[in-house]
């Protein structure tokens, strides 16, 4: 149980339709993906109204709904004045019947898989509640929040933002004892004038630390300096630093690759230790160190819970969308994809394709890349600047699709004369070509930003499974 009706009436200062002898043990604020117990919250959006879908989600489930007007319905009603306004009330009080101490973080890259690392290593120690999936924005977040049972022992959330403001919003809601910020890049350049914004913007999540607060900072981060003054003016008593910089708190020594993770040798408060992770590009050791980094202050040092912490690593994997690979059996041979089809930015592209570089497939490696979006103006050169990470790289066939990666091929084409370019109008097309012309053996990266729709490249490589039990042929 999460939420008896009268915490809900209580929290939302709401007026309850019908019977209260009901609680719920989930919430859901989309009918198709209801469960039973759920409170469903109806939102009116731009293309939808929640409250026309609340008679299915009770068929789905539903006890009860949390609307702003009556709907016709047998399910119990909570009516508000504002249904958003209410969860994020709900979500509030969460926050506050919960002791349990909050991790929030932040970035330009790498939060979900951040949040994922951190959760993992605090659900060894304890019952942990993190943010679902990416949900990290003025919805996503109080949704997660209000989800949190109130016997929490550690809770980690994702806070996001397109634009400024936004996290100044969600941070004093979430209120965390411990604030993260993974690095600073140009992933939302369309929206602001410059990254000095974007790491202002990115600095608003010390809006919200709670009082003797921490915040973990990327040490090798150029904005170090700017984001430690910030959030000591917030009032942080304490920033942790960590990264490969000698300087760091927690020092990443060394990162090795195997052949499904990385070994990471690491100096966390001047204790040596070493750790494995599942995820296998190097770049998320700087995860796992932020990961220890939060157990280390929790916990002031203690080595046992630090070396508990860090076992639970092991059992981390690349996630769904963001670089998790699939070796898929095909007529035409076995390939294997790694899909990090969910978002793209300059950062986060030259990470993928510099972790491409470093595997040695049977066959050929490919990147299939799609447009980074809310890149604004400088969106032509930053992909055309791609290109020296490419040379560096060295893909056998590079497959782009999407205006502004049209610069980019054009530069590898002149460029890279033994590279095969091969240049699409789009999604649809991108998989065609890719479904045509790999080969057994192949490794292919697939990246762009999820408006590009970059995941139905690997859905329809995925959709050539000729695995017996999924229609291939096999031996009697």
């Amino acid at each position: 149980m999460i939420w008896t009706a009268q915490d809900i009436i209580k929290a939302t200062s709401g007026t309850l339709i019908g019977n209260d002898n009901w609680h719920v043990t989930g919430l859901s604020l989309d009918n198709r993906k209801t469960n039973s117990g759920d409170l469903f919250v109806a939102l009116e959006g731009e293309n939808h109204d929640g409250h026309d879908y609340a008679n299915a989600a009770f068929e789905a489930g539903a006890v009860a709904a949390l609307v702003d007007k009556k709907i016709d319905s047998a399910i119990p009603q909570i009516i508000t004045n504002n249904s958003l306004d209410a969860l994020v009330d709900l979500a509030k009080a969460a926050r506050q019947r919960c002791p349990a101490p909050i991790v929030a973080i932040t970035g330009s890259v790498g939060k979900t898989g951040t949040k994922t690392i951190i959760a993992a290593c605090l659900t060894a120690l304890g019952q942990t509640h993190a943010s679902r999936g990416n949900y990290n924005n003025h919805i996503g977040a109080p949704l997660s929040l209000a989800l949190m049972p109130a016997d929490t022992e550690y809770g980690v959330f994702e806070l996001g933002m397109n634009h400024a403001g936004e996290i100044a919003a969600l941070s004093p809601m979430v209120a965390p004892e411990i604030a993260i910020i993974t690095r600073i890049s140009n992933s939302h350049g369309g929206h602001f004038n410059s990254i000095d914004d974007i790491a202002a913007a990115k600095a608003e999540i010390f809006s919200g630390l709670a009082s003797n607060g921490v915040a973990i900072l990327n040490a090798d981060d150029p904005y170090l300096d700017f984001l430690s003054k910030q959030a000591q003016n917030a009032g942080a008593k304490k920033v942790i630093t960590c990264g490969h910089a000698e300087t760091a708190d927690c020092q990443i020594i060394a990162t090795d690759r195997r052949d499904h993770g990385i070994t990471v040798k690491a100096n966390i408060f001047g204790q040596a230790i070493d750790f494995d992770m599942g995820f296998v590009a190097r770049h998320w050791a700087l995860s796992g160190v932020m990961a220890l980094a939060v157990v280390a202050h929790l916990y002031e040092g203690d080595q046992d819970k630090i070396n508990k912490a860090a076992l639970a690593l092991a059992s981390t994997g690349d996630i769904e969308g963001r670089g998790k690979r699939h070796v898929i059996p095909t007529l035409k041979g076995q390939v294997t994809i790694i899909d990090d089809s969910y978002n793209a930015s300059p950062a986060s592209m030259v990470a993928a394709l510099q972790c491409l570089g470093e595997d040695n497939p049977s066959g050929r490696k490919i990147a299939v890349l799609g447009d980074m979006l809310e890149l604004g103006d400088q969106a032509p050169d930053l992909h055309r600047d791609l290109v020296g990470t490419i040379q560096s790289t060295t893909p056998d066939m590079l497959i782009c699709f999407g205006e502004a990666m049209a610069h980019l091929a054009k530069a590898v084409q002149s460029q890279c004369p033994d590279i095969d370019v091969v240049f699409c109008d789009d999604a649809d097309h991108a998989s065609a070509i890719t479904c045509e012309r790999f080969e057994d053996g192949d490794l292919i990266l697939i990246k762009g930003s999820n408006g590009m729709k970059t995941s139905t490249v690997v859905q329809s490589i995925l959709g050539m499974d000729q695995t017996p039990e999924n229609g291939g042929h096999h031996a009697a």
